[in-house]
């Protein structure tokens, strides 16, 4: 079983890098918003998980191993593919998605391709117990939706997770989400 695979970004595409290490290309499937943050021709560690079936072996990689953790969980969930699973990692942050399961929150999945009303009461269901089991979301007691808002901007906008722990602690919640967004890119430019 492959852990993580470190090296350098040899090839970027629409769904995956080429990461080389010790002279071997490792084609690695990567969601969304980790492929924004990577860059071709640089240093990178991807934490890994090696799916095999009849026709083919395959590598998902993530940036975060509490993602890589998430989504074990979520292709353990019937009817929830590897494919599926990074498109949800792909459309929030572990924290957010997350949060969704413990409130039973199904319309987060609703809107994901490939999860029907069906398989988002399925995932929120089998999950709900389990998620538990994971590092603790930051906003499990959040005050708002905006909250949320704010993190999906800020990782839209290519911000990593360390970033936002580091950044996010030190605006003040009472600010509006675009004023929060601008403080953050803000601060974050000042360190």
């Amino acid at each position: 079983m492959i852990a993580f695979i470190s090296g350098d970004i040899q090839k970027k595409t629409s769904s995956n890098v080429i990461i080389v290490s010790g002279g071997i290309g490792y084609e690695i499937n990567v969601h969304e918003r980790d492929l924004e943050i990577l860059e071709e021709k640089s240093p990178a560690q991807l934490w890994v998980v090696t799916v095999m079936n009849e026709s083919s072996i395959r590598l998902f990689g993530f940036l975060d191993d509490s993602e890589r953790e998430l989504f074990l969980l979520l292709t353990s969930v019937s009817g929830i593919g590897p494919k599926t699973a990074l498109s949800i990692l792909g459309s929030a942050t572990s924290d957010i998605i997350q949060n969704a399961i413990i409130e039973g929150d199904e319309s987060a999945f609703k809107k994901i391709s490939g999860i029907g009303p069906k398989s988002a009461q399925r995932l929120v269901i089998e999950l709900s117990d389990k998620v538990g089991s994971l590092t603790k979301p930051k906003l499990l007691h959040r005050k708002s939706h905006e909250a949320d808002l704010v993190i999906s901007a800020l990782s839209g906008l290519g911000y990593t997770k360390p970033e936002m722990d580091r950044i996010l602690p030190l605006i003040d919640k009472n600010l509006s989400t675009e004023e929060k967004i601008a403080l953050f890119i803000k601060l974050n430019g000042q360190q």
